[in-house]
C-alpha cells in the first residue's frame, strides 16, 4: 500500500555477509519481538543459513534503509454499538450491525545493515456495519465495489499508510518512484 518503496525481492542481492548467530538475534528482535513466527519467512528474504557451522548469511542489498511495516490487528480493538447491535440482532440483521475498529501500524526503519535505527507509529478509528442486504448492493453496478477481505484490510490500513508515508517524507527519506503495491500484492496471489 505504500508508495515509497518497493519490495524488498525487487533489489539484488550485492553482498552476502556472514553474521553471527548473537548479531543476527539483535537484527532481528525488533521485529520479531512485535510477530514472533508469523515475521520468519518475511526475514527469510534478506537473511539465510550459511553452510554447516558457519552461522548465518545477511543477503545486503543496495538500498540506504529497510521499511518494515507491522500492521496491528484490524479487529482487534473493535467497540460495539450496543444499542445497535440488539436492534440488528432483533431484526435478523436487517438493521446494520455496527462496530468501531481501532487499526495500528508500526514502521520499523532499518539501516542498510538491518539495525534499527527509527521507528514510526500511526493509529486510525474505523466504522464498519453489516447487514444482510448488502449482500445485494455488490450486484448493482456503481453501487459499492465489493470488498474481499484483503480490500478490507487495506481500506483499514490506509489512513495509517499515509499518515507514515507523510512522516517518513517530512524526515527526508526518499524511494524510488511510487508504485501501487496493491498491484504487487494482488499479483502475489
Amino acid at each position: 500500500m505504500m508508495q515509497i518503496g518497493k519490495p524488498v525481492l525487487d533489489y539484488p542481492v550485492i553482498a552476502q555477509v556472514p553474521i553471527s548467530t548473537a548479531e543476527f538475534q539483535k537484527r532481528l528482535r525488533p521485529y520479531l519481538s512485535r510477530v514472533r513466527r508469523t515475521g520468519v519467512p518475511e526475514m527469510e528474504k534478506i537473511f539465510d543459513s550459511g553452510p554447516r557451522g558457519h552461522g548465518i548469511i545477511f543477503k545486503k542489498r543496495a538500498v540506504d534503509y529497510y521499511f518494515v511495516a507491522v500492521h496491528g490487528p484490524p479487529f482487534g480493538r473493535c467497540h460495539e454499538d450496543i444499542a445497535a447491535n440488539l436492534l440488528s440482532i432483533m431484526t435478523f440483521v436487517t438493521f446494520p450491525f455496527r462496530s468501531i475498529c481501532t487499526s495500528h501500524t508500526e514502521i520499523l526503519i532499518m539501516d542498510s545493515n538491518f539495525e534499527q535505527v527509527g521507528e514510526l507509529n500511526a493509529s486510525t478509528e474505523t466504522e464498519l456495519s453489516s447487514a444482510w442486504w448488502y449482500y445485494f448492493l455488490d450486484s448493482i453496478p456503481g453501487v459499492r465495489e465489493p470488498m474481499d477481505a484483503h480490500a478490507l484490510d487495506r481500506s483499514l490500513f490506509r489512513s495509517d499508510i499515509y499518515k507514515l508515508e507523510a512522516e517518513l517524507l517530512r524526515i527526508g527519506v526518499r524511494g524510488e518512484p511510487p508504485i501501487e503495491s496493491e498491484e504487487y500484492h494482488d499479483s502475489q496471489e
